[in-house]
């Protein structure tokens, strides 16, 4: 059984003393504790930390030589007593293990601590979470500091493991915003986000360092050269298995010195973006350890990304290690290999693939138009910040992108943005045009500004599904579908498919043609819209479904001109989210049926009914709905109550066509509480009030 023993300080004026609790007894010495500031050796002590000067303290007196594990109990922040300002705490010839526990813990910098939290000498260890632990460790830093969380001297080690964390601390001036060292640093994993320096916003490595990261990420960081990582002259960063710095962070490589490749990356492309001290093919920025390591093939050198410098020319890492000049603009994950063309890459992709867009397209002929291959399944990721794929020239072009039958496309922004571009030309079709096939949209995807309209009545502006099986079609869970224009559809125009829109936005979307038309429209398929998505500021209706079921179980369809939804032949069943601000009814039924149900809401609209009815139609009501304007009714037909309503009165206020006839609004169907009438109000005629009576009838009221 292991055994443990926790000290706690405590200082009372002139008495300062480490008092223990013995937490376990078996086969773990007991040591007596002396009234002084003296720990006992702590080799098997786990010492429970509650503020930085017991950390300090508890340092200085751990033993020469020896593993001390020190248990963080308790968040706290870097306040010392004195000196003003002060210094880091030190560590040599000895290893001091930092836990969290079974609990999250944070160290904050304090603005009285200008230098770094620790200063590991010759020596001595520092290791950054404890294997095994659950809780996550976390230094947090400030904008004030001059140095980052730890300097690592030459002789000293630093540890980082996965339940660690270096976040969010300016270094100033200074070199290295997390980690500095001329000595080692191990990173088994953890994160080192946020970080600023002047150079080395991560890690910056003297000359003589030695940097080994075989896991975690290190993204997010800022600084001048050297984003993520610096490697000075005659330092080594090795690099293996799921270690990856994010492409928004770069590795400054300075002449001489490398980058190493222990052993294969298991990550995707790029394991790292390098940005060499200066282009030229001679530089060997990448190094293959190939003896004695047979997993550490010409395969891994390529996994390494370029940044680009100013001008047309690109380079590349080669399967030697070197730069080498590249007139790819993609590349595939599945063989590591640049192309200069979309189509070149897709026809060589494997069955399953990624495609890094590496550099702007910009689609100059018909020809271009991008194929997905019939049964393959691609995912198109923006290398770097943004990306776009562009219509260009001014021919008439059809769509820039065919996914065909039985292909997959996942459009996705990654750490970056990845936008389709229509650059407002006149085109014969949508930006993407899915034929049996299924189209995925995530988040940072923007698919915009294209302009079908030059057959005049062409569907679909930024999207044209057509489908000869009710398949999925669509899934898009965010990202946006924005300032399209067609003669129908400017967003999305859907036939006999199933598209599901879970998150993202349909805005600005336009339609030349303003019959039964809407952003998005659904023609014999169905539509699920819910969890944060929009349909808003389009400049037509929202949605139209000429035929099929448009499900609603969240989402918003707002501010929309011509209105929210018009049901044709359809039905929309509603059971969450909300359709208000339209500028025209917020839902128009045209011989189709509307079930309300759930917490589904119809605010008020900026102009037209919440709901109007034409003929043929059927609407019900249930649950805790709500309609805030009204519902206009024409002759013999009503609302069905088909379940207890929640909402207090009203629950919607009906507006007859004819008031001068006599007709039931209100029927009840498998319920028999004739109260649920009065739940609904009627508006007025000129001066004379109307209520719906005990039989569900619109009638006068008594003066």
């Amino acid at each position: 059984m292991t055994a443990w023993v926790q000290y706690t300080y405590y200082s009372m004026g002139f008495l300062k003393a480490w008092v223990f609790i013995l937490l376990v007894q078996s086969g773990c010495e007991l040591y007596n504790l002396p009234l002084n500031n003296t720990l006992p050796p702590p080799s098997k002590a786990f010492a429970a930390i509650t503020n930085f000067q017991q950390l300090r303290e508890a340092v200085a007196a751990a033993p020469s030589g020896k593993a001390s594990t020190l248990l963080i109990k308790t968040d706290f922040n870097t306040f010392s007593k004195a000196p003003y300002p002060a210094p880091p705490v030190e560590i040599e010839n000895k290893t001091i293990i930092l836990s969290a526990g079974s609990s999250d813990r944070n160290i904050t910098r304090e603005t009285t601590l200008l230098s770094s939290f620790f200063l590991v000498k010759a020596g001595g260890e520092l290791i950054l979470g404890e294997t095994g632990s659950q809780g996550r460790l976390s230094l947090t830093g400030n904008s004030g500091a001059n140095e980052g969380f730890v300097n690592v001297e030459t002789g000293g080690k630093l540890t980082m493991n996965k339940n660690a964390a270096l976040m969010g601390n300016s270094a100033g001036s200074a070199k290295g915003g997390a980690v500095t060292l001329s000595g080692t640093f191990v990173m088994n994993g953890g994160e080192i986000r946020g970080n600023t320096a002047a150079s080395g916003g991560g890690v910056y490595i003297s000359g003589g360092g030695s940097f080994r990261m075989s896991g975690g990420t290190i993204g997010g960081n800022s600084a001048p050269s050297g984003k993520g990582v610096y490697i000075a002259s005659n330092a080594g960063f090795f690099m293996s298995g799921a270690a990856a710095v994010a492409p928004d962070n770069d590795v400054y490589v300075h002449d001489g010195s490398c980058v190493t490749v222990e052993h294969a990356l298991a990550g995707t492309f790029p394991a790292a973006t390098l940005t060499p001290e200066n282009y030229t093919v001679t530089p060997l920025p990448v190094r293959l350890l190939t003896s004695g390591q047979a997993s550490v093939t010409a395969a891994e050198a390529p996994k390494f990304a370029v940044t680009q410098p100013p001008g047309t020319t690109r380079y590349r890492v080669d399967s030697n290690g070197c730069l080498s000049v590249s007139s790819g603009i993609v590349r595939l994950a599945s063989n590591n290999t640049e192309y200069s063309s979309l189509q070149a890459a897709l026809n060589m992709a494997a069955v399953e693939d990624t495609v890094y867009i590496l550099d702007n397209i910009v689609m100059t002929a018909q020809s271009e138009t991008a194929d997905i291959p019939t049964g393959k399944k691609i995912t198109l990721l923006p290398f770097g910040s943004e990306k776009r794929i562009t219509r260009g020239g001014a021919s008439p072009f059809e769509s820039l992108i065919r996914v065909s039958k039985g292909a997959v496309l996942k459009l996705s922004g990654g750490q970056g943005n990845l936008i389709l571009d229509g650059a407002g030309l006149i085109s014969k079709g949508a930006l993407i045009y899915v034929q049996d096939a299924l189209l995925e949209i995530e988040n940072g995807v923007s698919i915009q500004n294209n302009n079908n309209t030059y057959s005049g009545t062409a569907p679909g502006g930024g999207v044209n599904i057509y489908c000869t099986a009710n398949m999925t079609a669509l899934i898009m869970s965010g990202g946006t579908i924005k300032g399209n224009k067609a003669g129908s559809a400017g967003g999305i125009y859907a036939k006999g498919a199933d598209i599901r829109i879970t998150g993202g936005k349909i805005e600005e979307n336009d339609s030349s043609n303003s019959y039964n038309n809407g952003s998005i429209l659904i023609d014999d398929g169905t539509f699920l819209l819910s969890g944060q998505a929009e349909i808003r500021n389009n400049k037509t209706r929202g949605v139209c479904i000429n035929s099929g079921t448009f499900t609603m179980t969240g989402g918003l369809i707002e501010a929309n001109a011509g209105g929210g939804v018009y049901v044709g032949n359809a039905a929309l069943i509603m059971s969450k989210g909300e359709i208000k601000a339209n500028n025209g009814d917020g839902i128009f039924i045209d011989g189709g049926s509307v079930v309300m149900s759930g917490s589904a809401r119809i605010g008020a609209q900026s102009s037209g009914h919440g709901i109007n009815f034409s003929s043929g139609s059927m609407l019900s009501m249930e649950g805790d709905v709500l309609v805030e304007s009204t519902v206009r009714l024409i002759w013999d037909k009503f609302i069905t109550v088909k379940g207890d309503l929640t909402q207090p009165y009203p629950v919607a206020t009906i507006t007859p066509s004819v008031y001068a006839r006599v007709f039931p609004v209100v029927k009840l169907d498998g319920v028999s509480d004739t109260d649920l009438f009065a739940k609904f109000a009627v508006t007025p005629s000129g001066a004379v009030k109307y209520h719906v009576n005990s039989s569900g009838y619109s009638v006068p009221s008594l003066p």
